[in-house]
């Protein structure tokens, strides 16, 4: 994934949603040259993990791309985000095919 990343000029990624596909692509990008700068999550309050997480509403540190990690209502929550920052938005799955 950090290849495909990098190769489309991507250095510095926020990702939407921690469950397990937040987590499988947060540990596939950690120790690549790709920056996970933050998740993104509505459940903030409930959530562990070793990086900083904001509510959809908080987003407001610029990144290259955000890579969405919730497959349904993928248009729903590019819209928010996209009312937020400009920034590139990414589907995982479509990351995922293109890799």
């Amino acid at each position: 994934m950090a290849q495909y990343l990098e190769g489309k000029g991507y250095k510095k990624v926020a990702i939407y949603g921690y469950a397990d596909f937040g987590k499988l692509a947060y540990n596939e990008l950690k120790d690549s040259n790709i920056e996970v700068s933050y998740v993104i999550d509505r459940n903030v309050k409930n959530i562990q993990a070793p990086i900083e997480i904001v509510e959809p509403k908080d987003i407001n540190k610029q990144v290259d791309a955000i890579i969405v990690t919730a497959f349904r209502d993928f248009e729903n929550i590019a819209c928010i985000i996209k009312a937020q920052i400009e920034t590139d938005v990414l589907a995982l799955d479509d990351v995922i095919l293109k890799m």
